[in-house]
Formats: structure tokens, C-alpha cells, sequence
């Protein structure tokens, strides 16, 4: 899969509160959210505040309160607050990082899920919700993006607009906060927020982890609250098993749903041991892409202009051939489509990895000798072309070596494994971006490193392969099921 993680940007600090930025998690309402690491090498999720809510004062003055209220969460389906700093230029807020999709992703990019799984979320979450009410919190935004799925159980995030109970009230007259399609009546209508309006959040969103659409449609706000208010839930869809629990968190009277501590006691029987096995198999898969750390842009080299004058068109002529493996001038980045549909996971049918033909779009160069074979492993400038090869053929737990036969793969020894399980596994990995030039120094200036590759993700991508001595280029053209699994892929190797 594509990296989960954004590079940093020319705009982006370097680091907040002593913590090191590494990438772009994403942007919330109120402001942008970072991976960062402690000094240690812990992971962190740092959220600092938009200029513009940081420079009003009232704004500021709840964040504070809603910071203090959050710090007395206590809950291990909470991602919990490490740090905070409600008094600087542009507050921040840090919490610890959990590696794994938010519920409204996974649900768009691999379909409604098991009703297994949703009721591991429906105990999960109202477990989260038992901690945070106890903390004298509602949370007031609980929708699938505020929700996500790790190794071993869901996670409520971003209390950004929670507001403790006991809190005076900041927010100016007529502002609603809160999501439309997940919001209470009484949200809706402007009364006072109790942790009923949670429960009914809940409902909400395990009815859209199992149908992959909110119990009161979509369409303009106005339209949807007026539904949320007058009309029962459209539960068309859901199964069985969930439909009475999602019914009754979507009661149109508080008084009528029951508690978190209620939720948990009817759902502790269908909560699983705490491991990826909860999830299905398409989400257990690009859980690594969410445990892989990426780490900084590389410093750039350091070249003479004398090696510069020397090296110029022997430069130029490498650059054109190592081209034409992938890249010809006159075709996009890649000669396979790479936008394929996204796997849709349900609870009869099981994901299935389809075969691709080999591309024939592009020529490929007569193939070059392997780089031991002049012994100049190490001993030539960095982006020398060191070798092309095409159709290698990859059996399951098989690995290519870029400089040693790249056409005949061992069971070790090599920089690139097919691992079982379907994944390309190698100590450092990247996925060139759709409409990226598939180029040595494209590689080089990529930062979106992984270890594990869902061979399904990878089909048709060009993928740069990290050696202390080798940068290899790789493409998976064809992915073949039979009594032994194997792939076949394109090679280009450059000195590093």
C-alpha cells in the first residue's frame, strides 16, 4: 500500500517541544497533526494548532480547559496524552502515536467490515467512552475518522472539541460543533451535551463499519439533521447480530440508550484476544505500512565539479537507458495503470489477488552483465547503472540478490524477499509516487521508507530497494497462484 505518511514540508518545523518531526499525519479542523519521535526514538502524534484559532483568545482559553480535561483519561482504547504546551506561540498537543487506519479509510478502501470486527470496535470504543465520561468529558465528534484500528484493538482519538462537563461554555451562539451524520437530536437541536450524545455517536458508527454508510444518510447538513431529529434510523443493511445494539444507541430519547458501562457488559463476550487476528485479513495486511518508521530526507551529496566535468555525459547516456526500462519518454511513469479498485472485504467473501499480464508497453535493454562480474561493487560513482534485468521469476520465500545472479533467486542471501504471507520484504523500501520518473535520483529523494509491501499494493508500482551498496528498482509485472506461489518482476540496480 502507499505510505500512510506525508514528507515534511519546506514550511514544516523542525521540531515542537523538543520532539523531532519526521512526517505529515494529516489535518484536522484545527490544526496540523505530525509523527514525531521522542529522543528515545518513541513515536508520538503531535497536533499543533492553526495560527488563526491560536490567535484568538477564546479559542485558547478551551483549549486549556479541554487539554486539562483530557490529561484525566485513563483508558487503554484512548490514545493517551504525553505532553502539551496550551501556552506557546501555537499550541500543541501530544498523545501517543497508534499505528493503524482510521475506520472511515479502512472502510473506504477495503468495504464494509465483518460484524465480528465491528462488535470488537462496538466494546472497544464504548470501553473508551466509559474512561472519558468518568474523566467529566463528552467527546462531541466521535465519527470513524476519530476512530482507529491497531494491532491489537480500536483507538478514540482527537478530543480536540470535546469539552469537559463541567466546563464553561465557550462556544459562541449558534456554533455547532460536532459532525451532522453522527450528531444526537438534542446536539442537533442546541441542547446541552451529556454523554448520551456519545452513545449515540456509537451507534452511528458501528451501523457505518458494517454497511459503509451513516443510519441517516448523507446530503446537504440541514437535510440531515432534520432526519436525525424526526426520523428513525435507515437500517437497512446492517446484520443481525448488530441491528438490535445499533438500534438502541440510535434512540431518539437519551434516557432510552444505554451506558458505555452497559455496552460493555452485553459486548465483552465478542471482544477477542488483543491481536491483528481481530481484523480481517485486507487490514492485518497494511498494518506494517503503519509500524514503519520514516525517517529524514537524506543530506545531500557532496559532488566536485571535477567529478561533475568528468562524469557528465557518461551520466547523460546512463540516465537514457535506465529510462527505457520503465519510463519511455513518450508514456507515463509506469506502463501499467496503477489505479486499480480497492479490494472490498466482507464477511462471506474472502480477498483474492488477481493475475496481471507483463507489461508490453515498454522495450527493455539487451540485459546487462550483474555487477560482480567486474568486481566493481562499491568502487564506481553513485548512480551507475550496474544492471537491468527482466522477467525474474520469484518463488514465495525466495530472495533476489541485486548484485550475485539476479535472475536466480535464493532461499537467502538476498536483498529482496518474497515473503510468505505475500509481501515484498527488505530492510528499506519505497513506493515511487503515481507519475514519478522510476530514476536513481528519484529514489534517492524518496523518504516514505516501509519493510513490508502488500504484493497486492506492489503490483504494477515502481519500487525503490535500499542496499548499503545498491539502489534497486523494481517492478512486480505479474503475481501468479498455483501449488507454488510466485511472482515475476523487472530489475534495474544502480551503484548507491
Amino acid at each position: 500500500m502507499d505510505s500512510p505518511f506525508a514528507p515534511l514540508s519546506s514550511g514544516d518545523p523542525a521540531e515542537i517541544g523538543g520532539y523531532r518531526l519526521v512526517a505529515q499525519l494529516g489535518a484536522g479542523g484545527m490544526g496540523q497533526v505530525y509523527l514525531a519521535t521522542t529522543p528515545s526514538g518513541r513515536r508520538l502524534a503531535v497536533k499543533v494548532i492553526h495560527a488563526e484559532y491560536a490567535r484568538n483568545a477564546e479559542f485558547r482559553q478551551r483549549f486549556q480547559q479541554e487539554v486539562a480535561a483530557v490529561e484525566r483519561v485513563q483508558s487503554l482504547y484512548t490514545a493517551p496524552v504525553i505532553d502539551a504546551d496550551t501556552t506557546a506561540a501555537r499550541p500543541w498537543l501530544a498523545t501517543a502515536y497508534v499505528p493503524g487506519p482510521s475506520l472511515d479509510k479502512a472502510v473506504a478502501t477495503h468495504g464494509p467490515l465483518p460484524p465480528a470486527t465491528a462488535l470488537n470496535i462496538a466494546c472497544g470504543v464504548a470501553e473508551a467512552l466509559q474512561a472519558i465520561h468518568a474523566a467529566g468529558v463528552v467527546h462531541r465528534d466521535l465519527k470513524p475518522s476519530n476512530v482507529l484500528l491497531a494491532p491489537d484493538g480500536p483507538r478514540v482519538i482527537d478530543f480536540g472539541i470535546a469539552k469537559a462537563i463541567d466546563a464553561t461554555p465557550l462556544t459562541g451562539t449558534g456554533v455547532r460543533v460536532g459532525t451532522p451524520v453522527f450528531m444526537a437530536p438534542e446536539q442537533a437541536l442546541g441542547q446541552p451535551s451529556t454523554p448520551a450524545i456519545d452513545v449515540f455517536a456509537l451507534g452511528g458508527l458501528i451501523h457505518y463499519a458494517v454497511t459503509g454508510r451513516p443510519p441517516f444518510g448523507d446530503g446537504p447538513d440541514a437535510a440531515v439533521l432534520y432526519r436525525v431529529v424526526h426520523d428513525e434510523p435507515q437500517l437497512d443493511g446492517c446484520p443481525p447480530q448488530l441491528r438490535d445494539l445499533v438500534a438502541h444507541c440510535l434512540a431518539k430519547d437519551p434516557a432510552q440508550r444505554p451506558t458505555p458501562r452497559d455496552l460493555v457488559a452485553a459486548l465483552q463476550a465478542h471482544s477477542q484476544p488483543a491481536s491483528g487476528a481481530w481484523l480481517p485479513p485486507a487490514l492485518s495486511r497494511v498494518l506494517p505500512a503503519y509500524e514503519a518508521v520514516p525517517t529524514g530526507p537524506r543530506a545531500p551529496r557532496k559532488v566536485s565539479l571535477g567529478f561533475l566535468a568528468g562524469t557528465a555525459a557518461a551520466a547523460a547516456v546512463l540516465a537514457a537507458a535506465a529510462t527505457a526500462l520503465f519510463l519511455p519518454r513518450s508514456e507515463p511513469a509506469t506502463a501499467d495503470p496503477q489505479a486499480q479498485a480497492s479490494p472490498n472485504v466482507t464477511v462471506t467473501v474472502t480477498q483474492t489477488r488477481e493475475a496481471a499480464a507483463p507489461s508490453s508497453e515498454t522495450s527493455v535493454p539487451e540485459q546487462s552483465p550483474t555487477a560482480t562480474e567486474d568486481g566493481a561493487v562499491g568502487s564506481k560513482p553513485p548512480g551507475t547503472l550496474l544492471g537491468t534485468y527482466k522477467g525474474i521469476d520469484v518463488t514465495v520465500d525466495y530472495e533476489v540478490s541485486f548484485t550475485n545472479d539476479p535472475m536466480h533467486p535464493k532461499t537467502d542471501g538476498g536483498d529482496l524477499e518474497y515473503c510468505s504471507g505475500y509481501y515484498l520484504c527488505a530492510d528499506n523500501m519505497a513506493i515511487l509516487a503515481q507519475g514519478e520518473r522510476g530514476t536513481y535520483q528519484a529514489c534517492v529523494d524518496n523518504t516514505r521508507y516501509t519493510k513490508e509491501i502488500p504484493i497486492e499494493e506492489a503490483k504494477g508500482k515502481l519500487i525503490c530497494t535500499f542496499t548499503d551498496n545498491t539502489i534497486g528498482l523494481v517492478k512486480v509485472t505479474d503475481v501468479v497462484d498455483s501449488a507454488s506461489d510466485y511472482l515475476t518482476m523487472d530489475l534495474m540496480v544502480w551503484q548507491r
